[in-house]
């Protein structure tokens, strides 16, 4: 069920715009920085200069409508990751599948993206990750560990957990 509604009674276009996703390998078109948030969605909740703002990406452009390069290869993977990230965000989806979304960032930006993340009202966020920050843990509303297929942990955070997430926790 998802809003009341049997899953196998919902349309496939309906999830579309139900679920943002954030691979760990950004996909980004040749355009400007705007078309690439925007992508498909001209009437996001936030604005364009607050998403850049909020994801760091005045850096990558001097406007909106500056085209990025047509090869992409001029951007690091972390700059290119959070303009996949913004665009997650920008879409607005009630449920929120982010895959990696860390592993390319420098941990400023890892940090400030993550912090972000937890604090999303009214969204369901999956954010899979093999390390997430200490200082965070707290504001997840639920850590699942897994092993091989295993649960090997499912709760809130609390410092006497802390064993047992192990390597997973980055400080």
């Amino acid at each position: 069920m998802y809003k009341d509604t049997p899953l196998d009674e919902i349309s496939l276009n309906s999830w579309y715009k139900s679920v943002g996703y954030v691979d760990q390998k950004a996909n980004i078109i040749p355009g400007t920085l705007r078309e690439n948030i925007e992508l498909g969605n001209p009437n996001g909740k936030y604005s364009l200069t607050e998403i850049a703002n909020t994801f760091n990406l005045h850096d990558l452009a001097e406007s909106m409508d500056e085209v990025l390069h047509e090869d992409l290869g001029n951007f690091s993977g972390g700059e290119l990751q959070r303009v996949e990230i913004a665009r997650a965000v920008y879409k607005n989806s009630d449920i929120m599948l982010f895959d990696e979304p860390l592993s390319a960032l420098d941990p400023k930006n890892a940090f400030s993206v993550e912090s972000y993340l937890t604090k999303m009202e009214g969204k369901l966020v999956i954010n899979v990750s093999h390390r997430i920050n200490e200082s965070l843990l707290s504001a997840y509303d639920k850590i699942m560990l897994l092993d091989k297929g295993r649960v090997l942990y499912f709760d809130s955070y609390s410092k006497d957990h802390k064993g047992i997430l192990g390597d997973f926790i980055k400080g």
